[in-house]
């Protein structure tokens, strides 16, 4: 009787550590356009678990995904966070892979917020909140909007970006001609930017246009935006 345990136990500790060798974490890092490592991406086998922003201008500390099933299961979820908080785009999908609910959240006020339902069949059935940008200037010089004189910034814009919409962002001139000049990011699906140089003193309006064609009711909405800052010696 004693031997029969031994090989019980020997086996679950086989079973064990065979489990524990097929679920491997590993580390991949991530970079910007000029290669500066801005965070890590964690995955468990195949399979991405989180995010992980080292560069705090992003805003955001971590997206973390969540599956339906260990293997090969399709996506549940994949959530944006900062301070323990859902910010910008949140999704959820149905075990289908539909997707189920499309969050857009503003980093200050959980109660701002863009939402859009879907049916598991993929129809969408209700729309609610408001359609809003967040947008940032990044300047490694300054946190406030006083940029110095010689200064090149980024501008960020955060918006939200459904997978049955077509969204866009644009510069507005005050006599309403508008410049495609941002680009996506290669790494954030609801990110988008552009760079200014700032080589004369003053202080400057850049007004940004959010276009979003809903494909679903096929309209389109538009949002407008202005951002002032001034350029200082």
């Amino acid at each position: 009787m004693r031997k029969k345990y031994l090989i019980a136990i020997s086996f679950f500790a086989v079973l064990l550590a065979s489990c524990a060798e097929k679920e491997k974490y590993t580390k991949k890092p991530f970079y910007d356009l000029h290669k500066k490592h801005i965070g890590d991406s964690i995955f468990l086998n195949d399979d991405i678990k989180k995010i992980i922003f080292i560069d705090t201008s992003y805003e955001i500390d971590s997206i973390v995904f969540s599956w339906y099933s260990k293997v090969h299961g399709n996506l549940k979820s994949a959530e944006t966070f900062k301070g323990g908080k859902n910010v910008f785009e949140n999704i959820e999908y149905h075990e289908n892979g539909n997707i189920k609910k499309y969050l857009f959240v503003d980093e200050d006020n959980p109660n701002y917020y863009y939402e859009r339902l879907y049916h598991e069949n993929g129809t969408l059935l209700k729309i609610t909140g408001y359609l809003f940008f967040q947008g940032f200037i990044v300047d490694t010089t300054s946190k406030s909007l006083d940029i110095k004189k010689g200064t090149t910034i980024n501008y960020r814009i955060y918006y939200p970006n459904p997978p049955d919409c077509i969204s866009r962002i644009y510069i507005k001139n005050d006599d309403g001609s508008i410049y495609d000049v941002f680009k996506k990011s290669s790494f954030l699906n609801f990110m988008q930017t552009t760079y200014q140089d700032n080589n004369i003193v003053g202080t400057y309006k850049v007004n940004i246009m959010f276009e979003q064609r809903d494909k679903s009711m096929d309209t389109t909405f538009l949002y407008n935006r202005a951002i002032i800052y001034k350029v200082v010696q």
